[in-house]
């Protein structure tokens, strides 16, 4: 994706709804985040969160994840709307390997809850940005 074609906040796009620009700094990459057309009706632990994102397949794409800490702040602020007002998984684990970091969707706090905890939890999916 061209960063002059980046689309409006909440557009259509393959596999689900545009989100914004996050940035990885270990790749040094701009990504489009697109946030999946999947809520699950069940609640899972962190791994089976994990595993659930992978496993989706949407519009014939299959590369879905759990979005990180960042990833999913960004998805408060532009698309909370779209999302139950609790807490949900984040891909990024605590410093505490039995723990991860959770996005609260009603006030925007971020906290770290046990992974054996079941949980809330969407998926993303990552478009490389080009100049």
């Amino acid at each position: 994706m061209q960063l002059n074609q980046l689309p409006f906040i909440g557009a259509a796009l393959p596999g689900g709804l545009y989100a914004g620009v996050s940035f990885n700094p270990d790749d040094q990459q701009l990504y489009a985040v697109v946030l999946a057309d999947a809520k699950p009706p069940e609640l899972f632990s962190w791994a089976d969160a994990q595993a659930w994102a992978k496993g989706l397949e949407i519009d014939g794409l299959a590369d879905f994840k759990v979005p990180d800490r960042l990833q999913s702040l960004l998805l408060f602020h532009t698309l909370h709307d779209q999302f139950e007002k609790a807490w949900h998984w984040t891909s990024t684990q605590y410093s505490d390997a039995d723990y991860a970091w959770c996005q609260y969707f009603n006030d925007g706090s971020q906290y770290p809850n046990g992974k054996s905890y079941e949980g809330r939890v969407r998926a993303v999916r990552l478009i490389p940005i080009t100049a």
